[in-house]
């Protein structure tokens, strides 16, 4: 529905042409403000997610205005750096833009992580304008399942400035009613600032054209299991080598496919091209007209969520899988709220076990349902408009009150 028209900022390093994760979603994101009659400028740095690999981009798109910063950035190997050096860059990067724009905006949207730079913005945001935070990761709870001691260590810093970041939104809006739960319990921020708004579905529909050029890669007398996306620690990338390992030697009628970039996925490769495991294949992400494709060949999709961290983030692939009609394996807390959706659509299955046998299990029970071609599939109409971006702009846009969050 239209509103009246205003001047939106968004801030995150995340962007078109990212084809995946945040910067897809902030695409759609701001595709959806300015459908709602808003002008948007976006500040965000060159591609480099998830590879970390700085791609220098001069693409622009109707209805929008893109301002790019650190094509220069080189990202370190270590997680734990590379991320000092995202927050640090973007805190002076989103500080210089806001100051550039700060008399012309009527809104800010923020979008966390990273977490540092909104304690710049917010102290030169006249107080006019109104700030909306939007939460993917809580980085706190991530860093305490964290295998690196140095992150564990350093949970107090990063929980202390997402508090501080959070509380100077007008609103906040997470992905999830358990990360509401837990942003409320962990900062003491008021359920009434909080919105709850699931990922929404940006799949293209069959109106886009759906494109026929990745056949070979998936041969029709095999199932086909598909992991696509980042690869990092919440997706506990060792174990799901060895899970993809047991599979490929116990499933002959299972072929995986691995759809990624980064240090991760290199590393899998890595151990999988020391072994004779023929039926374990790795891609780099496919390109935004191909995406349709993939998951209409996708027999199975594979959403692996690393124990303890449900309360943390909730993945922004999950919509589209159930949209695209296809099974969805997921391996989560018995208590997620991604299993919960899974089963609520009827979708596929899930499990908490990350043990080979447990998971060769309850696969071999989602073989049976993909090779039935009268297997019961999920509602398609009632998961767009669960899963519905017009509920995001909604939240963005109806803030009423610019009054910040007390900090205490």
């Amino acid at each position: 529905m239209p509103v009246t028209m205003q001047r939106v900022l968004v801030l995150s390093p995340f962007f078109h042409p990212e084809p995946i994760s945040t910067g897809r979603y902030n695409l759609t994101m701001v595709q959806g403000l300015c459908g709602s009659g808003c002008t948007v400028t976006v500040a965000c740095c060159h591609p480099f997610y998830p590879a970390w690999r700085v791609e220098r981009s001069k693409a622009q798109l109707p209805e929008m205005r893109i301002i790019r910063g650190g094509g220069w950035l080189r990202f370190p190997g270590a997680t734990m750096l590379r991320r000092l050096v995202l927050e640090s860059w973007f805190s002076i990067f989103a500080t210089w833009v806001v100051w550039r724009h700060r008399n012309r905006i009527d809104l800010v949207v923020a979008v966390f992580p990273p977490s540092l730079f909104f304690l710049g913005v917010t102290a030169i945001l006249p107080k006019a304008v109104r700030r909306v935070g939007v939460i993917h990761d809580l980085q706190g709870i991530h860093a305490e399942a964290s295998r690196s001691w140095l992150i564990r260590r350093l949970v107090g810093v990063i929980g202390w400035i997402e508090r501080r970041g959070f509380r100077a939104c007008d609103r906040l809006v997470v992905l999830s009613a358990a990360m509401a739960d837990k942003l409320a319990e962990s900062s003491g921020i008021e359920r009434e600032h909080i919105r709850i708004v699931y990922p929404f579905v940006n799949l293209p529909g069959a109106a886009s054209g759906i494109a026929d050029r990745l056949a070979q890669q998936f041969p029709a007398d095999h199932i086909h299991l598909v992991y696509s996306g980042a690869l990092g620690e919440k997706q506990n990338p060792q174990k799901l080598a060895v899970i993809f390992e047991a599979i490929a030697s116990g499933m002959p009628e299972v072929m995986i496919h691995v759809f990624s970039e980064g240090a991760a996925f290199d590393a899998m490769k890595s151990y999988f091209a020391e072994r004779a495991l023929p039926k374990v294949s790795f891609q780099a992400l496919v390109p935004e007209e191909d995406v349709a494709e993939l998951y209409r060949r996708a027999d199975i999709q594979l959403i692996p969520q690393a124990a303890g961290t449900q309360h943390g983030s909730m993945p922004s692939k999950l919509p589209n899988i159930l949209a695209s009609g296809r099974l969805v394996l997921a391996i989560c807390d018995d208590d997620s709220e991604l299993a919960t959706m899974i089963s609520r659509f009827n979708s596929g299955a899930s499990l908490s076990s990350w043990e080979p046998a447990d998971v060769q299990r309850v696969l071999a029970g989602l073989v049976v349902r993909a090779r039935s071609r009268a297997a019961e599939k999920p509602d398609i109409a009632a998961v767009r408009a669960f899963f519905s971006l017009d509920r995001l702009t909604t939240a963005i846009l109806g803030v009423g009150s610019s009054a910040q969050m007390s900090v205490s």
